[in-house]
């Protein structure tokens, strides 16, 4: 059976500067990138790639990739996310040709975000984004998608765990909720995560920092607060040991131009 996988917006811009750059940022969300002209580059690996105008750009999540401008001009972005089974893409960076009709529409969408709008407006700007990216993601080579079939009991645990991001979950809680005994859920987490799901339950926090962190001007504190740690210091912690910098590092990386929709 297919299953439907939802995709969730968190930004999307048109910003224009006289150069722009941003290292080695690896994040849980997609990445769309269109330049208008050959104005950019993005670095994975070894591999330097000139963004071309009539191509679009998506960077799966934790992928580690530069992005850089050489000189004054527009930068249209999007970051989303992509619920399971269908997240899990391989570490690159992928070039897709614009057919001239998606080129056509990207343009339209990108160049009226410079208009004002109102409610009607933006849902319509949403619809045109969700479609280009869907087209996108479409377009992806079949060997790239990594699909992995979970259980259902770990998926319901997972769902618990989302629907409880700010609480301390202790194992005796997620056996209580999935009538089962900690060796089982143990032994699940570790065939299909090669983790404990604890630990799992601290990787989904710290996506959820992340998000937060790029995409709201929310204050760390309060960050730590809604992610259920008793303190701004505790969180940084887990935080570093994560993802290798501290949360007010992490958020220096969406540089000054990724103002929030």
């Amino acid at each position: 059976m297919i299953q439907d996988s939802e995709i969730k917006i968190h930004t999307f811009n048109r910003v224009i500067d006289k150069s722009w750059e941003i290292s080695n940022l690896s994040a849980p969300f997609w990445r769309f990138y269109w330049n208008e002209d050959m104005s950019g580059q993005l670095k994975f690996q070894e591999q330097k790639i000139i963004l071309k105008p009539h191509c679009f750009y998506l960077i799966p999540p934790e992928t580690s990739c530069s992005s850089k401008g050489f000189y004054k001009a527009y930068h249209n972005f999007v970051h989303f996310s992509i619920s399971p089974p269908y997240e899990t893409i391989s570490n690159g960076v992928y070039e897709i040709p614009a057919e001239k009709i998606f080129l056509s529409n990207a343009k339209k969408t990108f160049f009226d975000l410079e208009k004002p709008k109102d409610e009607i407006a933006i849902m319509k700007t949403h619809m045109q984004i969700l479609s280009l990216i869907t087209h996108c993601i479409s377009m992806l080579p079949d060997e790239v998608f990594v699909y992995k079939k979970v259980d259902s009991l770990s998926e319901k645990v997972i769902q618990y765990m989302n629907n409880n991001i700010h609480q301390k979950l202790e194992i005796n809680d997620l056996c209580q909720f999935a009538h089962t005994s900690p060796q089982t859920i143990f032994r699940l987490f570790k065939k299909n995560f090669k983790n404990t799901p604890i630990n799992y339950f601290s990787i989904l926090k710290m996506k959820q920092a992340c998000l937060w962190l790029f995409h709201t001007d929310m204050k760390i504190e309060t960050i730590s607060e809604k992610l259920g740690f008793s303190n701004r210091y505790h969180f940084t912690r887990i935080f570093t040991s994560f993802r290798g910098i501290s949360p007010a590092q992490y958020r220096k990386k969406r540089g000054k131009d990724y103002s929030r929709n």
